[in-house]
């Protein structure tokens, strides 16, 4: 029997969006995170946006969420958002 492995990955990529309900969009660029959010929303996601590590990490110390989108370039001048978070 064949296997596709990236089919199957595709697949599972697909039933992970699909439980995804909550959004966190961490962006300093303005324009860049308003487009995020406005393309997220109009797919039916819950969207928050925050500009900066620290905002994102202060509301992350009262609400979850499924996806944490972080933008390229950290703010922060310890460490980044990606690096903070415990899983």
């Amino acid at each position: 029997m064949s296997f596709d492995r990236h089919r199957v990955r595709f697949i599972d990529l697909r039933l992970m969006i699909s439980l995804v309900k909550r959004v966190l969009v961490v962006a300093h660029n303005a324009p860049l995170r308003v487009s995020r959010v406005l393309l997220l929303q109009s797919n039916g996601y819950y969207v928050e946006s925050v500009g900066t590590d620290d905002e994102a990490m202060e509301l992350l110390e009262n609400e979850q969420f499924d996806l944490i989108l972080i933008g390229r370039k950290s703010q922060s001048h310890t460490q980044g958002i990606d690096q903070r978070i415990s899983y």
